[in-house]
Formats: C-alpha cells, sequence, structure tokens
C-alpha cells in the first residue's frame, strides 16, 4: 500500500529534510522516476528538482531500526493499563511491552506497531524482486485477520536467492529485516512455493499511483473526437501519448483513462434488460455500453497495441446487489478486464471507474480504485467465474464472497482497517459494536436506516462513534425489533469534500434497545465522549461532562446562555453541570491550537 504525502520544501533543502517529516525507526530509500537517489546530502536541486516543483519521490522503507526481540528487554514507556489497553486486541503481553518501548509509550501507535508484527497465513506470501539487490528476492507477508480486513502489508521480509530464471538457490532464508516466531513456517511456505512454481515474480519498482499517470492522463483527456472513427484510430492515437510506445504500465491507463472519460453507461439498455451491440465498435461509435461494453472496448484497443488482455465474467456487488443475498447458483451479473503489464497479472473495471448508477441516471464520476487495484481488494465486490482470474494463492469460494462484508473504495482510501463486522449480514442484540482501525488517519461518519415492508426510514441517535487508540469503536442501538442497514463513510483526515461510502452492513436486531445517543461531530484523532451518553438530560438535576481529547487545549459548555468551562487533567475534560429548565439545550464545544474559534463536539435535549 502507498500513501501520497506532500512536504513543502525550498530549493536549499536535501534529502535528509525530507526524510525527517517521516516516522523514526527505519532506513529509507528515495526513488524519483526510477532512479535511487543515493546522497542525503545532497541539495534538491542538484537532484533535478527546480522551484516550484511539485515532482513526486518514492520513498520506501529498505530496513527497521528495532525489532520486536530486540525491544521486548527494554522498560516501556508506559503503565500496565497501557499493556492491558493494547492486549486487549488480542496481542500478547511481550509484544505490548516491545510495542510501547518502540513507541515510546504512546499507545495509538504501538496498537499500529503491533498489528504490523503479527504475522499470520505465511500461504499468502509473494515475490518481490528488488532492483538494488541483483538476483535477491524478498517476501512479503501479509497481516490481519482475512484478506478483507488486514491492515496491509506487514514491514517484514525474508531474503532468498534466486537465479536467472527465478530457481531457488537459497540454501538457508534470513530476516532482511525484522523477526518473527514465524520464520520457520515461513521458509517451509516460500520453498513450497517454489516447489509448485505458483510464485509471482512481480517488479518492486512497478507499483503505481496516481502522481506517474499525470502527463498521459491530460492527453487522454483533450483527445479530439476525429480519434472515434475507429478502434484502430483511437489506439494509434492513444499509443502516441507521452510514454505510451515505452511503457505497457503507461498504455494501459491511456486505454483505462479514455473510456472512463467518453463511455457513458447505456441506462436504457440495462433497465430494460435489453443490452444491444456491446462489440467494441459498437461502444465507440455510441459512447454508450453496460459492463460487457466497457470490457469489450479495453480488450478491442488492447489487441491493438499487443497489450494482452481478457474479458472477464462474473458476480459483483454493484446497484442491483441485495445484502444477505447469495450468488449461488445463479447466473453472473458483471464484466471486467484481466490484463497482463510487464508480464504482471492485473485486474480493471472501467465501468465502475467511469461513474455510477443513481436512481434510474448515469453519474459521470471518475473512481480511481479499480484500476489495477491488489486482488484482495478487488475480489470484496468483484467474484470471477474462472478462478484463475481471483489472482489469489487462497482462493474465495462463492460462499464465501456472498457473505463477506460489502466493502466500498471508501474504506481503503481512508486507510480503515475492517475488525468487525467481516459478513454482509451480522444479527444483532439490542445493542451492537462495530470496530475499525486506523482511527488516526480517518474521519468518519455513519448512518442506521431501519428496512420496512415498503419504505425506508432513518434512525437518528442510534450511532456513538468513539476513538480508542487507533481504533474507532461505533456502538449501535436497535430501537425495535427487524432488520437496519447501516452505512459508514470515511475520508482522510483534512480532506475537503464530502464522506464516500466506506461500508454497508445488514443488520438483523433480535432485540431493542430505545436509549438514544446526543447528536455528535466528526471526531479528532483520539478523542471519545465518556458521558453523559444519553440524548436527553433531566432538568432539575446535576450531569457530569466527561470528554477525552489529546488535541484540544479548551472545553467548554454551552447551556442557558452561559458557559462552563470544562477542567483539564491530561487529556481528560470534565465538568458538573446543574441544569433548571428544559428550554436551552446543551451543547459541548472544543478549541484547538493555532485558532480561537470553538468546534460543537456534541449536543443534548434537556427534558
Amino acid at each position: 500500500n502507498h500513501q501520497v504525502v506532500t512536504f513543502n520544501l525550498t530549493t536549499a533543502n536535501t534529502l535528509a529534510d525530507l526524510k525527517k517529516n517521516l516516522p523514526r525507526g527505519f532506513k529509507y530509500q528515495c526513488v524519483k522516476e526510477g532512479t535511487i537517489l543515493e546522497k542525503d546530502a545532497a541539495k534538491l536541486t542538484d537532484l533535478g528538482f527546480k522551484k516550484n516543483d511539485s515532482s513526486s519521490v518514492h520513498i520506501v522503507i529498505i530496513a527497521s531500526g528495532t525489532s520486536p526481540t530486540k525491544v521486548a528487554g527494554k522498560r516501556a514507556n508506559g503503565t500496565s493499563k497501557n499493556v492491558d489497553a493494547i492486549t486487549e486486541y488480542g496481542f500478547s503481553k511481550a509484544l505490548a511491552v516491545a510495542s510501547l518501548a518502540a513507541c515510546n509509550g504512546d499507545i495509538s501507535k504501538a496498537i499500529e506497531w503491533s498489528l504490523r508484527r503479527k504475522v499470520s497465513d505465511a500461504e499468502d506470501w509473494k515475490v518481490y524482486h528488488d532492483p538494488r539487490k541483483g538476483k535477491k528476492y524478498f517476501f512479503n507477508v501479509k497481516t490481519g485477520q482475512s484478506s478483507y480486513g488486514a491492515p496491509g502489508t506487514a514491514k517484514f521480509r525474508v531474503e532468498a536467492n534466486l537465479d536467472a530464471k527465478g530457481k531457488d538457490k537459497t540454501k538457508s532464508l534470513k530476516p532482511y529485516f525484522g523477526k518473527t516466531t514465524s520464520i520457520v513456517k515461513a521458509q517451509s511456505a516460500a520453498r513450497s512455493l517454489f516447489a509448485r512454481k505458483k510464485v509471482w515474480l512481480r517488479k518492486y519498482a512497478i507499483s503505481h499511483c496516481p502522481e506517474q499517470f499525470k502527463k498521459i492522463d491530460q492527453y487522454c483527456l483533450r483527445a479530439p473526437k476525429s480519434v472515434r472513427s475507429s478502434v484502430k484510430a483511437l489506439a494509434s492515437y492513444l499509443k502516441k501519448g507521452p510514454g505510451a510506445s515505452k511503457s505497457q504500465m503507461i498504455m494501459c491507463r491511456a486505454i483505462f483513462r479514455w473510456i472512463t472519460n467518453n463511455i457513458a453507461y447505456n441506462t436504457k439498455a440495462y433497465f430494460s434488460g435489453r443490452y444491444g451491440d456491446n462489440s467494441a465498435a459498437a461502444v465507440l461509435k455510441s459512447g454508450l455500453g453496460v459492463c460487457a461494453g466497457y470490457a469489450n472496448l479495453f480488450k478491442g484497443l488492447a489487441d491493438q497495441v499487443e497489450l494482452k488482455s481478457e474479458v472477464v465474467g462474473g458476480y459483483s456487488k454493484g446497484y442491483s446487489f441485495k445484502m444477505g443475498e447469495s450468488f449461488e447458483g445463479k447466473r453472473t451479473d458483471h464484466a471486467w478486464t484481466y490484463v497482463e503489464v510487464d508480464g504482471k497479472p492485473g485486474l480493471i473495471d472501467s465501468c465502475w471507474s467511469a461513474g455510477h448508477l443513481s436512481g434510474s441516471s448515469f453519474q459521470k464520476s471518475f473512481n480511481e480504485h479499480y484500476f489495477l487495484p491488489e486482488p484482495v481488494k478487488m475480489i470484496v465486490d468483484h467474484y470471477p467465474e474462472k478462478d484463475k482470474y481471483q489472482l489469489l494463492d487462497k482462493k474465495m469460494s462463492i460462499k464465501e464472497f456472498s457473505e463477506a462484508a460489502v466493502v466500498k473504495p471508501g474504506l481503503w482510501n481512508a486507510g480503515l482497517v475492517l475488525v468487525y463486522p467481516t459478513k454482509a449480514a451480522v444479527e444483532c442484540k439490542g445493542e451492537e459494536t462495530f470496530k475499525f482501525g486506523g482511527a488516526s488517519k480517518a474521519e468518519v461518519t455513519c448512518h442506521l436506516t431501519h428496512i420496512g415492508k415498503t419504505v425506508k426510514t432513518r434512525m437518528p441517535g442510534t450511532t456513538h462513534t468513539s476513538c480508542d487508540g487507533d481504533f474507532f469503536n461505533i456502538i449501535i442501538h436497535f430501537p425495535k425489533k427487524g432488520d437496519y442497514e447501516f452505512e459508514l463513510f470515511a475520508k482522510p483526515i483534512g480532506q475537503p469534500g464530502s464522506y464516500p461510502m466506506a461500508l454497508t452492513v445488514l443488520c438483523k436486531a433480535n432485540a431493542a434497545n430505545t436509549q438514544k445517543f446526543p447528536k455528535g461531530y466528526t471526531l479528532k484523532p483520539g478523542e471519545r465522549l465518556v458521558g453523559p451518553l444519553n440524548a436527553g438530560l433531566k432538568a432539575k438535576s446535576s450531569a457530569r461532562f466527561e470528554f477525552v481529547s489529546p488535541t484540544a487545549d479548551k472545553m467548554a459548555v454551552s447551556y442557558a446562555g452561559k458557559w462552563t468551562y470544562l477542567k483539564r487533567n491530561g487529556h481528560v475534560f470534565s465538568a458538573d453541570l446543574s441544569l433548571v429548565s428544559g428550554k436551552s439545550g446543551v451543547k459541548l464545544m472544543a478549541s484547538y491550537p493555532g485558532g480561537n474559534q470553538f468546534w460543537t463536539r456534541y449536543e443534548w435535549n434537556v427534558v
């Protein structure tokens, strides 16, 4: 996984200045346009950067400064309470102590540090080629509970020697950096993979990010209408794009970006069930197509430029999908693209990247997610009829796909980790708690909707979100028995605009809880309301307000035209307030360093 981070630097800065912005405890390698930048003392101007330049530098972790076995013996910066805060998520006490020592007692960072060192399922290892090491390859092991909830790729590799044909010449595998108790299992799994010849040899430097496609994207977006005269003419135009003739990745991107910008979804054909001609030539001429039309046009263009691709048929969790339904025994309902870029297999969905259906109309809205996503992120809503197009070592069954949580791109893009629930439909009591990792990276909001026989009804005051370390805990109260739709929306912290969809879950409540929560607003990382958790506060009584915030510098309660400031004890703010009458509501507000404005965190009614 990669993230795009922007730093404002002057031309006098060096690589060392750039690395100062990065987390400590790792060794980094900087790469610009495929060239490794070696000297930390070199000025950016000497490396080809110019004033007002917005060029991208890829920064790769190449070594870990501290490993669990080394820091486990150190004295952890924190109390036994901090250790307990980490072990409650399933980590051992030794790992909790080690993580606190490595992260200087910061619980949030220690939980993430532990997550990335909890190695599981060595059979999912893939092989990567590192151009800096010649014929040496590295195994990256995935972490987490499942392919849906994996936090990403663990910061751990095992080094092996291969000859030019990829044959294993390793006598004994050794850790590249970090250590793990699973090393024996890892060695066995790695050798087994080589023996079965099911290893993917994936070049280390071939990973992509949107930044590298700026020039070719602009070229495709400015394409004249005249290039639509034929598939051959369009392919010829795209091949002349910047870098397209020299790079299969750029050529693949050119085809994808032109299609997503110029082909609209044929809603009339979809809703009538009469799909018509969806051949490459017909879709190009009309500018309309259903999913098969997008895939056929991609293949038609790819064939013209000798880019290997196939149309993949299968099942999807899209517009017509109903939560809780099974795909077993049903006809396929979707089509997308399999492509090979420099010999590496990948998946693309030009249709879903072009836009989405809103009611009975097509809304053009470019979605980057479905351009060569990781296979584990594609399988959550795209299940191919032929297993080989899953691109997974451990294949998923159609039953597992049907039951899996309905994860949307917003979850991945916000950096969230799905902890619970992992199913599309869950049985719930009157109160249920959903948990997500990545609270330090994302902002979230959610809705609960009751599903009636004929209408759906939004249920305000039924969810309460709090941050516990690096995890979001969302408590849900179901006011009556029945079926509910839970929707989670998320985006990276500080990103402007709306909150994209991240997750949808069907909740089947077999009990009721009528308690309503106070109206809440978006919380900052680490914030949570301790109390009161009831939306209605009783008049002529006293209420204690308590709120945890690592970042707020002041907090106040506004009631009946008066402000009462909360006392601060570390990260905990608290105050007791006497409520006289129910004519005025109560607001809990916070201010943060660098500004004088107070922001509302919660609101209550006085009854």
